[in-house]
């Protein structure tokens, strides 16, 4: 009886070490910089460093396996990884296949306009001439704000309108505002808001996983409240 008891603490026992020896496969497509890129052949950007400081919180060991974003969902539901974190938004379709963690990030709008303008607020963009890229959520905002919407597929088409002051404004993605606005010192922001999108969360399959869930969710709530989290969006610019 006593050397069952022992073979028995002994399984427990190495159960439990595998357990915590486990290494979860985190999928991720590095091609969408500053959220997910290679630098000299290492995955690097906002998710990766965000994921490596929720890995230390939650006491998780884990390996970043880069894939195509189409074949992210596919991986998982194969079960050739264990989570996605991928600047993956939880839409309606994508809620079917997979759940999600809290959201660790929130798109914004940019608006801008001609340095010369007297444009100030949103509110000064109702019955004005104001671009979007055809398609997009900015599309909707301008429309609700009464400002005259012109959709062009093409940015720079609607950059240079405004540059040219054929436009009054402009309100585009925040990472496409920030390029052109390094890039034209003649445009100037004069508002940011939420874009109104289910923001950025990590994706795990149906159903599975939900102590790392549930994990990964408590060192979430942790992390976005100290200032790496803040320093971690400032050295993205994506704050």
């Amino acid at each position: 009886m006593k050397k069952l008891l022992l073979v028995l603490f002994a399984l427990i026992f190495s159960a439990c070490l595998n357990a915590n020896d486990k290494v979860y496969k985190i999928g991720i497509s590095p091609d969408y910089p500053p959220f997910d890129m290679l630098v000299d052949g290492k995955i690097t950007g906002f998710d990766a460093e965000l994921f490596d400081n929720l890995a230390k919180i939650a006491g998780i060991k884990y390996e970043f396996k880069a894939m195509s974003f189409d074949g992210l969902i596919a991986g998982l539901k194969a079960g050739k990884i264990d989570a996605i974190i991928s600047a993956m938004s939880a839409s309606e379709q994508r809620k079917k296949a997979c759940d999600f963690s809290d959201v660790y990030y929130k798109a914004k709008t940019i608006y801008l306009k001609h340095k010369d303008s007297d444009i100030a607020t949103k509110d000064d963009i109702k019955g004005k001439k104001v671009g979007v890229q055809l398609g997009t959520v900015q599309e909707v905002a301008v429309k609700n704000a009464g400002a005259l919407v012109q959709p062009n597929e093409n940015p720079v088409v609607l950059v240079m309108a405004l540059n040219d002051k054929k436009l009054q404004a402009l309100a585009f993605d925040a990472l496409v505002a920030r390029e052109y606005l390094a890039k034209y010192p003649d445009l100037a922001e004069f508002y940011s808001e939420d874009d109104g999108t289910e923001g950025f969360s990590i994706a795990f399959s149906k159903n599975e996983n939900v102590e790392l869930r549930e994990k990964l969710n408590k060192a979430l709530e942790e992390f976005m409240k100290t200032s790496e989290y803040e320093a971690l969006l400032k050295k993205y610019n994506i704050n």
